[in-house]
């Protein structure tokens, strides 16, 4: 019999059998007596019921005690632990009641051995006469130091009796002790048992509960006693009974499956003897050579003699490989699981008679049998089959024989790195492989968040501000100095801080502190000036000066573009998340420099497969220099040698090192980093030593103390706790309920160290606002717009960093809000995109938006001010505007070499008709502007064209008076004459209108000059429009044919449609 060691543990185990039978009984009395007898036989006469009702109540009562005294039992004498080892101490075996504080010495005091090297150690032998068990990564079992004995596959030491139980589940003291694989059955059947039976006694209760209150014979306190009871009793039991079926098909534990996710298994399979190792495994052969140990056994490859032909022809090959992360080596699927736990048949799932057939389970190949991954793992792997039983025969003879003639002696190979090697040594095809593959390697060029090698780093400038002043003042590094704002400070130096001087602190206060501290005011805009500066007297100044902050961000560019600067250009990605902090994606860096190192990484899988393991990196790569190193828990203790997770981290750490050099050497400013798998992990290692160091963080999960701002707060709240140590046990069905989806998923993944957000290289802002709170308050507009200057001034020398100047960036909307006591008015404005932006446009952008807000009345006193610009986007580059379509000659050419321009062919092209010459002209963009009408001359040579709307070109020009532009009257020009001199014009660079040949000096002349031409079509047609007012439409007096509206009965009226040739207009007045 295995007891508990706690005392406690002890007392409330054999306390609880009493409990429950009180329980039952309890229960047993209010179904017999106040449900059956009073209610169903007395007051309802319903004897059937009463009978049909106690007959399943005593059956599934007969069953619930039944599996639960086989399952007692079973836990009491059958446990089903492992033995203890000779080794084993008196002191951690025998149990010693004593007081907590000389049980927690004892525990911290206790011996613990170390695996025993010696190769007949006993219970050895146990393993490597299997096929496959589950080993360390020197190829020997697990060994467990407290039972000072080998663990067998899927063993779990249990402090709660400090003994390894076979396939643990977990400790429950209402049955008596460990449920493990010799009782999980019965457990399991228990707790269904125990949920029919509570859903029977539920029913009969609320049937009880609810006649009487329907009827007004009052509430029966022991019937609801007993219903709340066996409510209570029954949702444990379903739960219980739910979770464990889960486990049972899925052939895990609860120990297994609170890490099932990220589990490696670690496997010896047995191959033919005589295999040697490769860069797909390591192998070692049994029975191990007399003088070899553990550590010998993960250096080098040794030979040895074994002691006997009879050892010998004993001996057995094992390759040493690891499954994939997640991968359960025992799950044979659904059924099958249920049955090797359940057993065979439908019976046997029902009644407590027989063991599970896992605990019975006796086979040459494994402790327990292996799934279908067994096989999949030899064919990954490649490993050589094994040889039939007459084979195998005659390998033995030949074997005895060599041994005899001394022309054979067996090796032993490494299954490990040694402590230090070199990149490719002599001997790397002998060694084991990563637990990493090709593709992960690959994954890490194009910064997949998922990449299990993949690399961040986070940079967070050492007190910004301070630094910053201390740079612009060039005083000493340990010279003491604060930033203050008014009368608080915003920054402190550390040597500051050696003085107890905090940011909570006074400028007063400080100088009481430290009378040697420098108090730099920051910079400030000063009422109706358009400049910032340093003032002595801003602190006395706060009603009319207003905080700026450009020269912390002109410094912060400056870093920002050192670190771009000394990173790859093409292998940089960079997310600036603050003025002083950023974050650094080194994947692809990382995965560049690890193929220029290691060139055996560069030539790809041997068989072109990217699933195919990476062989082990060298260890001597890891060299972490002064680098704070936060490495695995106790329980997580690494037996492994370095993988290329450390090597990539290292190499990173290298990078990150460089370039705090760099920003430290070229602008003497000092940082701290932190370097992790992900951005939470690296943001919590950059703010744990400072300053001016950095942090490796090498595992997932690490021990931040509490989750702090109102979120901690609301998990304090829900779960008594805001502590992570306490908080990781809450599974994440319980998070979810309590917080939300969304924040319960965050939470739970945040406990644990899990971050898959992307570093995202959004440097450029989005929006820039300037602000001021008036102490006091300010009353006219006149106030106000000496503050909209100063705003002014301060958006606008930010937009000039950001290439407005240079029509690289720029804003789309401008907004301003006033505060008036406790009303907020806003106005928002476009700013125009047209044309180049400057101060003055902003200002009278915001001039406008004020005005509008005035004119709502009521504004005055205004407590607070803000402007702000957004909508930042990136100008169109390389779009001409019209004037480089219209441009003639040189001036085109200057624009644009690829425009065409007027040559000796386009002169003799004017000698051509002139109806010829505008016909070929009529796609030029002057169709969009005027109406094409036919020149004077052409109309009188061919008479086609006599008249437009009832005029002439001349007579127009009679009566609305000559055409003057640009001084030139276009009356006066004779008709004969429009080639002629529209030629000499152009060749003086001039223009002439089509329409009646003026000259024109300008481009926007001649706009001028077709939009006075448009002008006047829109009069004639307005005119058109007065005179036939009162008549009907063509359209509504001879409709469309087939009683359709023709296209043109849906267009609004616009000007004079272009008459084709051979047509004239007809005038009807």
């Amino acid at each position: 019999m295995v007891s508990a060691r706690r005392a406690e543990t002890r007392w409330v185990t054999r306390i609880i059998p009493l409990v429950l039978a009180g329980c039952i009984g309890f229960v047993i009395y209010v179904v017999v007596k106040r449900i059956c007898v009073d209610f169903f036989i007395s007051d309802r006469r319903e004897t059937g019921t009463a009978i049909a009702l106690l007959v399943l109540h005593f059956v599934f009562l007969f069953l619930t005690l039944v599996t639960y005294l086989r399952v007692f039992l079973v836990i009491q004498f059958n446990p089903g632990v492992t033995p203890l080892g000779p080794g084993a101490t008196e002191q951690n075996t025998k149990i010693q009641p004593r007081s907590r504080r000389e049980r927690d010495l004892e525990t911290a005091q206790r011996y613990e051995a170390r695996p025993d090297d010696d190769p007949d150690s006993p219970g050895l032998e146990e393993f490597y006469s299997k096929d496959v068990f589950v080993c360390e990564t020197d190829g020997r079992p697990r060994w467990c130091s407290t039972c000072c004995n080998w663990k067998i596959d899927r063993a779990h030491h249990c402090s709660e009796i400090e003994r390894c139980v076979k396939k643990m589940d977990h400790y429950c003291p209402w049955v008596g002790g460990i449920v493990a694989e010799t009782s999980f059955k019965f457990f399991v059947q228990f707790t269904f048992y125990t949920a029919i039976y509570c859903i029977i006694v539920i029913i009969a209760a609320v049937i009880c509960f609810q006649s009487k209150v329907r009827n007004e014979l009052g509430v029966d306190g022991v019937v609801i006693g007993a219903l709340a009871l066996t409510a209570l009793f029954g949702l444990f039991s379903f739960t219980m009974t739910a979770t464990s079926v889960r486990y049972i098909l899925l052939n895990l534990t609860t120990v297994d499956y609170i890490k099932a996710k990220n589990v490696v298994h670690q496997l010896a399979i047995r191959v033919p003897r005589g295999t040697t190792s490769c860069q797909n495994y390591n192998v070692i052969t049994y029975p191990l050579p007399k003088h070899t140990s553990g550590a010998d056994l993960m250096q080098q490859t040794i030979t040895a003699e074994l002691t006997s032909p009879r050892d010998e022809l004993a001996a057995r090959t094992f390759a040493i490989v690891k499954t994939e992360m997640g991968e359960n080596p025992w799950d044979l699927g659904y059924y099958r699981n249920w049955k090797s736990v359940m057993g065979n048949n439908f019976v046997d799932w029902l009644l407590p008679i027989k063991e599970s057939p896992c605990a019975l389970y006796e086979n040459n190949e494994s402790f327990y049998e292996m799934g279908p991954l067994y096989q999949k793992l030899r064919a990954r792997f490649r490993l050589p089959s094994l040889a039939p039983q007459f084979f195998e025969g005659v390998l033995r003879r030949n074997l005895q024989d060599g041994i005899a003639t001394g022309q054979y002696t067996p090796a032993i190979m490494s299954s490990s790195s040694p402590a230090y090697r070199d990149s490719s040594p002599a001997g790397a095809a002998a060694r084991r492989r990563s637990q990493f593959t090709y593709r992960n390697l690959s994954q890490m060029a194009s910064y997949n968040t998922s990449c299990p090698l993949r690399v961040v780093s986070h940079i967070d400038l050492d007190c910004f501000y301070a630094q910053a002043e201390m740079v612009r003042l060039g005083v000493p590094e340990d010279q003491p100095l604060a930033v203050q704002q008014w009368q608080g400070l915003i920054a402190v130096n550390y040597p500051a801080r050696a003085y107890g001087i905090g940011r909570m602190c006074t400028a007063t206060e400080a100088k009481k502190l430290c009378p040697n501290i420098i108090n730099q005011h920051v910079a400030t805009w000063r009422e109706g000036e358009d400049k910032w500066a340093y003032r002595l007297d801003s602190a006395e100044n706060i009603a009319i000066d207003k905080v700026s902050l450009d020269p912390y961000r002109l410094e912060s560019r400056r870093i920002f573009a050192v670190i771009k600067e000394h990173l790859p250009s093409n292998l940089q990605k960079v997310e600036k998340v603050g003025i002083d902090e950023m974050f650094l994606d080194l994947s692809a860096h990382v995965h560049a420099v690890l193929l220029e190192r290691f060139p055996e990484l560069a030539s790809g899988p041997p068989e072109g497969d990217p699933f195919e393991h990476l062989p082990m990196p060298p260890t001597s790569v890891l060299d972490w220099q002064a680098d704070a190193l936060i490495d695995l828990d106790d329980e997580y203790t690494e037996f492994d040698d370095p993988d290329w997770d450390d090597v990539a981290i290292c190499v990173a750490s290298e990078i990150v090192r460089n370039v705090r050099a760099v920003v430290r050497d070229k602008l003497r400013y000092t940082c701290a980093a932190g370097i992790a798998r992900n951005k939470l992990l690296s943001k919590l290692g950059s703010a744990h030593k400072k300053p001016n160091q950095q942090t490796v963080i090498r595992f997932k999960f690490t021990k931040f103390r509490n989750l702090g701002g109102k979120l901690g707060e609301q998990v304090a709240q829900e779960f008594g706790s805001e502590s992570v140590r306490e908080l990781i046990s809450v599974s994440i069905e319980q998070l979810k309920l309590k917080l939300g989806d969304e924040t319960g998923v965050w939470v739970y993944n945040t406990l644990r160290g899990i971050d898959t957000s992307e570093v995202n290289p959004r440097t450029q802002i989005k929006s820039m606002l300037s602000a001021k709170s008036f102490r006091p308050s300010i009353s006219t507009v006149e106030q106000a717009t000496k503050w909209l200057r100063i705003f002014v001034a301060d958006i606008f020398a930010r937009l000039v960093e950001e290439g407005v100047l240079e029509n690289k960036r720029r804003p789309k909307t401008i907004n301003l809000h006033h505060r008036h006591g406790s009303q907020t008015r806003s106005r928002q404005s476009p700013i125009p995109q047209g044309r180049s932006l400057d101060q003055e446009t902003l200002l009278g952008l915001a001039k406008n938006l004020l005005n509008q807000i005035v004119q709502d009345g009521q504004v005055w006193p205004c407590s607070n001010l803000s402007l702000s610009v957004g909508g930042f986007e990136d100008a169109i580059s390389g779009n001409m505007g019209i004037d480089g379509f219209l441009l003639k000659g040189q001036k085109a050419q200057a624009l644009h070499p690829s425009l065409r321009i007027r040559s000796e062919e386009d002169v003799e092209e004017q000698c051509q008709p002139a109806e010829k010459r505008r016909r070929m002209d009529d796609g030029g963009i002057e169709r969009f502007f005027t109406k094409r009408e036919t020149a004077p001359s052409s109309a009188s040579e061919n008479g086609l064209w006599g008249q437009d709307d009832g005029e002439t070109m001349g007579s127009r020009e009679e009566e609305h008076g000559p055409s003057v532009v640009d001084g030139v009257d276009g009356s006066l020009i004779p008709d004969n004459a429009s080639v002629a001199q529209t030629n000499d014009q152009r060749a003086a660079g001039g223009y002439t209108c089509e329409r009646c040949g003026a000259c024109l000096k300008s481009l926007e002349a001649q706009q001028s000059h077709q939009d006075w031409h448009f002008a006047k079509d829109l009069q004639e047609e307005e005119r058109g429009k007065l005179a036939f007012g009162n008549q009907p439409s063509a359209g509504a007096s001879n409709p469309h044919p087939g009683g359709r509206k023709g296209p043109a009965a849906s267009k609004r009226p616009g000007r004079p449609k272009k008459t084709e040739r051979g047509q004239q207009k007809l005038n009807f007045g």
